[in-house]
């Protein structure tokens, strides 16, 4: 995942276009950061940011639960962690235990700040489509990279991005499209 800086949160770009290429996708070259994001229509993208505009509520909703849940079992300080070849427990010390429980509440505590941003940047996405993609993947660059709040992939059941096309130099769909096609899910 590439690092973030405050140009990342720039409202409004200047968008250029490159030359075709026939193996890679095509690229949108953002002229603030010089990243560069997949070409996608502006309707794509507005539909996309609204199926977000829902989605990311609804994912990290059900990903605080389980954290909450998490916390009301103590389920760290009862986890026992097993060696993978002799199936031994393996020492899980107590002060691991409690910054994984410490880390959980932090999260459940940053939730909402996450959630009204990912949410602002979705309806900015709808009104102005490239760069309110760009704001949405920078929010969840800063707060999955750097403060490890993963969201949970439909397909997989595993954390991860819930717009990983919106990211610069995507790499997949969320929901596994040809990746030489911007426009696919």
């Amino acid at each position: 995942m590439e690092s973030i800086c405050l140009k990342d949160f720039c409202p409004w770009n200047r968008w250029y276009q490159p030359c075709e290429t026939r193996d890679e996708p095509q690229l949108d070259t953002d002229g603030t950061t010089q990243r560069r994001y997949w070409l996608q229509e502006n309707y794509v993208l507005r539909i996309k940011c609204t199926l977000l505009l829902f989605w990311a509520p609804l994912n990290h909703l059900a990903k605080t639960a389980e954290r909450v849940f998490r916390l009301f079992t103590a389920y760290h300080f009862t986890k026992v962690k097993l060696n993978k070849n002799t199936l031994d427990p393996k020492p899980y010390p107590l002060r691991s235990r409690i910054q994984k429980q410490a880390s959980d509440l932090l999260k459940i505590l940053v939730t909402p700040i996450l959630v009204s941003a990912l949410v602002l940047s979705a309806l900015y996405g709808i009104i102005n489509p490239k760069d309110g993609r760009k704001l949405y993947a920078s929010t969840e660059r800063l707060f999955f990279s750097k403060c490890k709040m993963k969201a949970i992939d439909p397909l997989s059941r595993k954390p991860a991005l819930t717009a990983p096309c919106f990211q610069p130099e995507a790499k997949h769909h969320a929901l596994g499209g040809d990746r030489r096609n911007g426009n696919n899910w």
